[in-house]
């Protein structure tokens, strides 16, 4: 093959991988959205968000967006419920790369899904509740719900009242059946 054969061909086949490939950015490329002139500059004390992000994960294009939407408030504490472990975790490095807020992660339950959250059969994603913090979080505790109760014709059991208890502890209790649990 000549020397502009090989060209020609190198040229189709790079053309080829990317037309079949695409583009590795999600949505565009990696570009930290422009915050409101108001937004604050760090982490705000006391500020607490709360945001289901989705069910099932589909949208993992959108971490930037939800980073964005996060540093325009920058909340102390954040609550992600139904969020794929991998999407925590970009949302997490956009705040801190694209916004320098930095924020510390802990889970909650979380499920090995990967029908939710892709990756693969041996390695599936998690998927469940994620907090993140701008302070260290220390003496953890992960209690689960217990199953679900079934309930009689047009009744709901009732939520467990929750009561404060010394040095930041508390007890879980159950309207029927008398059952505690301390955390």
């Amino acid at each position: 093959m000549t020397g502009t054969g090989a060209r020609w061909l190198a040229g189709a086949l790079i053309i080829a991988c990317v037309l079949l490939a695409g583009s590795s950015a999600p949505n565009g490329a990696h570009i930290a959205k422009p915050l409101p002139a108001d937004a604050p500059k760090e982490v705000v004390p006391n500020r607490v968000m709360t945001w289901n992000i989705c069910n099932p994960c589909k949208g993992s294009g959108q971490n930037i967006g939800r980073a964005a939407e996060i540093a325009t408030y920058a909340p102390q504490v954040i609550g992600l419920q139904e969020a794929c472990v991998g999407d925590v975790e970009k949302i997490r490095d956009h705040l801190q790369y694209s916004y320098g807020l930095i924020y510390h992660v802990e889970y909650g339950s979380v499920l090995q899904s990967w029908s939710r959250c892709g990756g693969a059969p041996w390695d599936p994603g998690g998927f469940g509740q994620a907090i993140l913090s701008a302070a260290p979080m220390t003496n953890l505790v992960n209690v689960e719900y217990p199953k679900a109760v079934p309930r009689t014709a047009g009744t709901w059991p009732s939520p467990p009242s929750w009561t404060a208890g010394p040095c930041g502890s508390s007890t879980r209790t159950w309207p029927s059946g008398g059952r505690s649990q301390s955390a």
